[in-house]
């Protein structure tokens, strides 16, 4: 799987909008990953100015305690990840796999069952594709369903 999102021309002109820096910031995204810039989009979209963060950390739970995290939470403001933010605009029925062992294998299964009931569906999370980029699609809306694999550090 690639790190890199999945853009298409609508999308990489909000991405256009998308700034480094600026102190008039709305919301802040660290990560630039596939979730970062799905998330970014989201909150473009919303008509917020994103500022984005780009880190080196050694495993993905690792920027949970950064100091400006920490801050921004003691001040009140909200922090949310990529699941988080995406499930906020879901009007869909969300199914969560998460545990040690099976869980792409279980999320694909039953991925493939709400498919044979013709129902739209969204498979995807740390299995593939960001939650966020499910929004706007049937499969968000009321009557689809969002399958998600989860890894712990997505629930955090």
């Amino acid at each position: 799987m690639s790190d890199k999102p999945k853009t298409n021309p609508s999308q990489a002109r909000k991405l256009a909008n998308v700034t480094q820096w600026d102190r008039e910031t709305d919301v802040a995204v660290v990560g630039f990953g596939g979730a970062g810039s799905c998330a970014a989009i989201e909150a473009a979209d919303a008509g917020s100015q994103v500022t984005i963060f780009e880190l080196a950390s050694a495993s993905g739970g690792s920027t949970a305690n950064l100091i400006a995290l920490v801050a921004a939470r003691e001040a009140g403001i909200p922090v949310l990840g990529e699941i988080e933010l995406a499930a906020h605009h879901l009007t869909a029925d969300v199914v969560g796999i998460t545990g040690t062992n099976g869980k792409s294998t279980v999320t694909s299964w039953i991925g493939e069952m709400a498919r044979g009931a013709h129902r739209p569906v969204f498979v995807g999370g740390n299995l593939g594709e960001p939650l966020a980029t499910a929004l706007g699609t049937p499969a968000a809306e009321a009557g689809g369903l969002c399958v998600v694999e989860l890894s712990s550090f997505q629930l955090e």
